[in-house]
């Protein structure tokens, strides 16, 4: 288990924390047998430094918001709308340069949300539900 302190650098963003692995059911399992990775999820999951402690979290984060687990697409789509919101148009150098700027922005917004006592931006819950799915579904392909 991290302890608070390494889990504050695991994003190098802001702050995470451990979890429990979401349930699963019939729908889950269907979604885990048609998961597909897109290259913005590959390239956002490799910016994080401990995906295994993102990943803890966003198991958490995701039990809490079901409609991203509805479909293979939905959490991959919503990063995607988040980034293109804020300017993105294609993957490249400037994205975790992107990334700390949505955080630092959602911060000073108070888009945050509470998961086991540690404040994330909601762009960092999203990262960590993406690193769940990174580290937990069997690769496809």
């Amino acid at each position: 288990m991290l302890s608070r302190r390494q889990t504050l650098t695991m994003l190098g963003l802001g702050t995470v924390s451990t979890g429990l692995m979401l349930g699963a059911g019939g729908l889950w399992l269907d979604y885990r047998r048609r998961w597909e990775t897109p290259a913005l999820a590959q390239t956002l999951f490799a910016l994080l430094p401990d995906p295994d402690g993102a990943a803890a979290l966003g198991a958490l984060w995701l039990a809490r918001h079901p409609e991203l687990v509805a479909s293979p697409r939905a959490l991959p789509d919503h990063l995607a709308a988040r980034l293109a919101g804020h300017g993105w148009v294609a993957a490249g150098d400037g994205l975790a340069a992107m990334v700390v700027a949505i955080v630092r922005d959602e911060f000073r917004r108070g888009q945050v949300e509470d998961v086991q006592g540690w404040r994330l931006s909601e762009f960092q819950a999203a990262l960590c539900g993406l690193a769940y799915h990174m580290t937990s579904l069997p690769r496809m392909g």
